[in-house]
């Protein structure tokens, strides 16, 4: 497997021009997936995804943007990390903390694919907030919102 890693991420610096993120080139999954390189652009990284991504290439790297300090300002503002699942009528599957995680960002989309038009009858979210009625209540909002943008099945 070949590594590459082209750009060095300029240092941190302190004030307002502050970096909040970096671009990485990933690729695989689970036990086969790797960070190829760590880049200060976007436009760094996805010219360097471009050189993995052949025509022959086993898997497709892709660019993510990663945030520093993921989760440190909530947790000091006292918010908890949550998953709660809920489905498209709104009632709710489960909600619970997740207190040793440090940050997931996402939504995910069940019982339907969105790709192929067809909407999900229910949705994970992850979220941080004061307390498992805030994150349920944070839930049914994005829930909403999802139903308008046509991803989720009406209840």
């Amino acid at each position: 497997m070949s590594r590459i890693i082209i750009d060095k991420p300029h240092c941190a610096g302190i004030g307002s021009g502050m970096r909040k993120s970096v671009w990485v080139v990933e690729q695989g999954s689970y036990s086969d997936y790797s960070v190829l390189g760590v880049f200060s652009t976007k436009e760094n990284a996805e010219s360097a995804c471009a050189l993995v991504n052949t025509p022959d290439a086993y898997e497709k790297a892709s660019v993510a943007e990663w945030q520093f300090d993921p989760g440190v300002a909530e947790r000091r503002r006292g918010l908890v990390h949550y998953c709660v699942t809920m489905r498209n009528d709104g009632s709710v599957v489960q909600s619970h903390a997740e207190r040793n995680h440090i940050a997931i960002d996402g939504d995910l989309f069940m019982d339907g694919n969105v790709k192929l038009g067809m909407k999900a009858k229910t949705i994970v979210v992850h979220c941080w907030a004061k307390s498992d009625i805030h994150a349920i209540k944070i839930t049914n909002e994005r829930r909403i919102g999802y139903i308008l943008e046509g991803k989720v099945a009406d209840p």
